[in-house]
């Protein structure tokens, strides 16, 4: 599973990050400042994800182990971040529009965006399990958020099948799948460390 994980995540790096620049260039030839910004900083993001990928197909196994461990780590933790500034800007522009329902699922992007990319982070470098549980956990919650994002519209009200954005919904099925092989993989390796801890306690 590692192994598929780590051959198929540069070109779905790749994919994700040319959809997510695609998605978001028109926003820089708004005449609103808040989309404008938008548009900056999701190129920003998108050419990262691109490079990631070009990088790590190009490089293949020659790419060292801890700058590759910090693409990784960034490649997972940079795209919420994005989306919690993109939903703290959604806010501020569309306060006066949005329902009770559009509050809870704004309110929910928000907090699940900041919380998985710390609890990501911690994860990664703490050798305690509950932080892989609660990287689990919110990584969950996160997916729940994104799913809200699709289902409803910015009032509030729930979308039809034919108003769902279809390339929104590829993003995010690119981006869950390299968070979820993310996790899987700090889980595997945290399991196969602690049996050869034992392993060695055994032998002594």
């Amino acid at each position: 599973m590692k192994k598929f994980i780590d051959t198929i995540r540069p070109f779905l790096s790749i994919i994700f990050g040319a959809l997510l620049l695609l998605y978001f260039l028109n926003y820089l030839s708004s005449p609103l400042g808040e989309e404008v910004a938008i548009g900056i900083i999701s190129t920003i993001v998108a050419a990262y994800y691109l490079a990631v990928g070009i990088v790590s197909i190009l490089a293949g196994n020659a790419l060292n182990k801890n700058a590759k461990e910090v693409l990784d780590i960034v490649a997972i933790g940079i795209f919420p971040v994005f989306l919690f500034v993109y939903h703290l800007i959604k806010i501020i522009e569309l306060s006066d529009l949005m329902g009770p329902n559009g509050w809870v699922v704004e309110i929910v992007a928000l907090v699940s965006s900041l919380l998985l990319a710390f609890a990501y982070v911690l994860a990664k470098f703490a050798k305690n399990e509950i932080f892989n549980r609660l990287a689990c956990l919110f990584a969950g919650i996160f997916a729940l958020s994104l799913v809200l994002t699709i289902a409803f519209d910015d009032a509030g009200d729930a979308n039809v099948l034919g108003a769902i954005d279809v390339v929104k919904l590829i993003i995010f099925a690119c981006y869950l799948y390299m968070l979820f092989g993310s996790l899987a993989i700090i889980q595997n390796k945290k399991e196969d460390k602690v049996e050869e801890e034992l392993k060695e306690e055994s032998e002594k």
